[in-house]
């Protein structure tokens, strides 16, 4: 709905429900989403703030409501640039809907992945890690390990202990969407995005020799199971042409070395892809 419909829509409802029903207010929470939606932060914040008051005055039993309205304030402020505000909000949204609906709630989730946000933005990567990690296990029980939208908080956790320098975690956290995604047959482009961060993991932790297998897979797999224009694709390739020549010292070396056990060639492979 553009604002301008939602305007007009606002002022029907005014002229058949008056302006305090409740049939207004929820057309006013429209308009005042799609304010925020056009960029229009700041009127968007004002109306949402006088639904606030309205609502805690008229529907004392009305708080649900209010708690959603506070939810896009935080969206407002963190637009605005307030971002101890929103967090301070979205914490306190969290709070209670976890209280009133259960942490595993869609509401509860909502709440978490918009706190997730501003945490991010202030670089609070503990406090972030924290909450990514209860995303995580929350949607580990409610859909399940093997679903897209697990997997993908897993990675996003993995990026926040990246942040944190905790390697280790990171790694583990791939290694696991790797595996899940592999084991349950979905997309490989998750298996093979996950092993792009796991070298990256690998490289930070100083495990050449995992790092070169993980490579040696990336390439394989994506031969396998990504289409020749694909942008991923693209990317490995242009990877896999620039360390050519230090793959193929590395094979002579292994050819020549008989195989035997030892720390293996010095390949300086870059960091990440």
């Amino acid at each position: 709905m553009s604002v301008e419909e939602a305007r007009r829509d606002v002022e029907e409802k005014r002229r058949i429900y008056g302006d305090d029903a409740l049939e207004t207010l929820d057309a006013m929470s429209l308009l005042a989403t799609a304010l925020r939606d056009s960029g229009k932060h700041g009127e968007a914040r004002r109306l949402i703030e006088e639904l606030i008051r309205t609502r805690s005055l008229l529907y004392l039993n009305d708080e649900y409501a209010i708690q959603r309205l506070s939810l896009i304030l935080g969206t407002v402020l963190f637009a605005l640039g307030e971002l101890s505000s929103a967090r301070v909000l979205e914490e306190g949204v969290l709070e209670w809907f976890d209280k009133t609906s259960g942490p595993d709630s869609g509401a509860s989730l909502t709440a978490a992945r918009h706190l997730t946000n501003t945490l991010r933005a202030l670089s609070a990567y503990q406090a972030l890690a924290d909450i990514e990690q209860r995303i995580v296990d929350s949607l580990r029980r409610v859909q399940g390990e093997a679903h897209l939208d697990t997997l993908h908080a897993m990675n996003r956790l993995a990026q926040t202990k990246r942040q944190l320098v905790d390697f280790q975690g990171a790694r583990v956290l791939d290694t696991m969407v790797i595996e899940i995604a592999q084991r349950n047959g979905i997309d490989q482009r998750v298996a093979i995005e996950a092993k792009i961060d796991l070298f990256g993991d690998l490289s930070q932790l100083g495990e050449d020799k995992e790092r070169l297998r993980v490579l040696l897979e990336i390439y394989e797999d994506s031969d396998t199971y990504l289409a020749k224009g694909d942008p991923l694709r693209k990317r490995i390739d242009r990877n896999r042409k620039f360390l050519k020549p230090f793959l193929r010292a590395a094979k002579k070396a292994a050819e020549l070395d008989g195989g035997a056990q030892g720390p293996g060639p010095q390949l300086h492979l870059p960091d990440t892809f």
